[in-house]
């Protein structure tokens, strides 16, 4: 069986028999089941940060903890008892290690949090935290390295799973910068009244299936034994859960060796990216963080609302989009394309996830939540969500004019054929007037056909130098050959600039 469809099982028998997941993702004219508990899935096994919101009580570390347990062979119970947990009082030593005190007279060591340990790290009621506490993670979270006193403990990258409530009053916020190391977010909350008995067996189903306080007391004293080195504790963890993990097996819950995994990664990472979504994408990208009247898009610049910046994206929001940004939408694009059976990622993709990895890390503007405040949401979702979504929208319809304006000036600029005049006169207009082109993506690729040309006269001048060294009369023709080339384009490129 293909790894790819164990994926596709374990997912499913996720979602019958330990948690339940109604929610399904709209990818073009098709859907995917499960969306929640996938992405959750995907994001174990890719590494990336999860911030998952709603009201207390509706699965948001149960859904977590499901997944870890299934995916990594260690127990429920174990990941119950190692979580971080937020709240405004709060210490570095809670959430990272603490000294060993025993030894401070001869050497500066560490104890380190248990949780740090395991294949995915859980911190509940993460947005109660205070701003200086998320400042401590900041580095951690992005690479996996946790400091304390002088010492580093790394074990390799690994997903960090952030619940939180929604935001009420006696909470403190998630500063920006943290916001921006979480690939996705998206809320658990009400399934359906009917649904209300599946949940009651699914949680009995993780106490009888998922758990094992036996091995969790075991592992925990494994981890906590001050005197047992990092690679030590690791093999005795791996090696306790092994009978667990066969356990989950004859359940039907597949598990991955350290190769399985690795193969899937390499599968995700590789699954091709059409033209059209890399040109979506590029989009989304220059008009979160570009606007006409101050160039780059900044957070101490007022809100840019002239006429050829009233339907970018960069007008209903207050920040940029950073490249961890473009690359989460870009990575979860992929993991849906492969579980949908898709042989390469396409602008629906793009489209589908785009608003769960763009939703916390923007700063709408007053004035677009007031426009949209009380609005009925037709996808369900919460209200950062749908605002994402709706800029996104935005983004789309912009899309087409734009890809048609990329077309033309390069299929113009290529073209063997002569140019009709009235062609030649609207390229020369984009080239010289670029104030005229609205999206800024089109100017981007006009700047870079400008570069372009002057690339081609170093390029020219270079092989012509080439051609007056001692080279085979084959060398001479290929030389030759590629000046021509150039030159045509060069003479068009010529027409059109000057």
């Amino acid at each position: 069986m293909e790894l790819t469809d164990k994926l596709r099982e374990n997912i499913q028998k996720t979602a019958e028999r330990y948690f339940v997941d109604p929610s399904r993702l709209r990818i073009g004219n098709s859907y995917l089941e499960n969306f929640k508990l996938t992405m959750l899935w995907l994001a174990t096994i890719m590494s990336k940060n999860v911030l998952i919101v709603g009201e207390p009580g509706f699965g948001k570390t149960t859904a977590t903890k499901v997944v870890l347990a299934a995916y990594s062979g260690l127990p429920y119970s174990l990941y119950e008892s190692s979580q971080l947990q937020g709240h405004p009082e709060q210490v570095e030593e809670k959430l990272i290690g603490r000294p060993d005190y025993s030894k401070l007279m001869s050497e500066e060591a560490v104890v380190w949090n248990k949780a740090i340990y395991l294949p995915g790290i859980i911190a509940d009621e993460f947005n109660r935290l205070p701003g200086g506490k998320h400042a401590i993670l900041l580095n951690a979270v992005e690479t996996g390295r946790y400091g304390y006193l002088n010492d580093v403990l790394y074990l390799g990258k690994k997903p960090l799973f952030a619940t939180a409530n929604l935001i009420s009053e006696g909470k403190n916020d998630i500063m920006l910068p943290m916001r921006d190391r979480f690939a996705f977010s998206f809320e658990f909350g009400y399934t359906g009244a009917r649904l209300h008995e599946n949940i009651r067996n699914a949680t009995e189903n993780i106490y009888k299936e998922l758990s094992d306080e036996e091995l969790t007391d075991k592992i925990i004293a494994i981890l906590n034994n001050k005197d047992t080195k990092t690679k030590e504790k690791l093999r005795l963890m791996k090696e306790d859960s092994q009978v667990f993990a066969a356990k989950l097996e004859r359940n039907g819950m597949h598990q991955f060796s350290d190769d399985d995994k690795e193969q899937l990664r390499t599968e995700l990472s590789s699954l091709e990216i059409s033209l059209e979504a890399k040109i979506f994408l590029q989009c989304i990208n220059s008009e979160f963080n570009t606007t006409a009247t101050y160039g780059i898009k900044r957070s101490n610049d007022l809100i840019d609302d002239s006429e050829h910046a009233k339907n970018m994206a960069s007008s209903k929001v207050k920040n940029g989009l950073s490249p961890r940004g473009i690359s989460a939408i870009e990575d979860m694009a992929r993991g849906l394309a492969l579980l949908v059976g898709d042989d390469k990622v396409t602008k629906e993709h793009i489209n589908a996830i785009a608003p769960y990895a763009l939703a916390h890390r923007l700063e709408f503007t007053d004035d677009y939540i007031d426009e949209n405040r009380g609005k009925k949401r037709n996808s369900g979702d919460m209200f950062d969500i749908e605002l994402a979504r709706k800029i996104l929208g935005g983004v789309e319809e912009n899309y087409s004019d734009t890809v048609k304006d990329i077309s033309f000036a390069y299929h113009s600029i290529t073209a063997s054929a002569p140019l009709p005049k009235d062609k030649i006169g609207t390229l020369k207009n984009m080239f010289r007037e670029e104030w005229i082109i609205d999206h800024p993506l089109t100017r981007e690729y006009i700047t870079e056909f400008r570069q372009s040309y002057l690339g081609l006269k170093k390029e020219i001048g270079q092989l012509k130098k080439e051609l007056d060294k001692n080279i085979t009369q084959i060398q001479k023709q290929e030389y030759i050959s590629r000046i021509k080339e150039r030159q045509a384009w060069l003479e068009r490129l010529k027409e059109i600039i000057e």
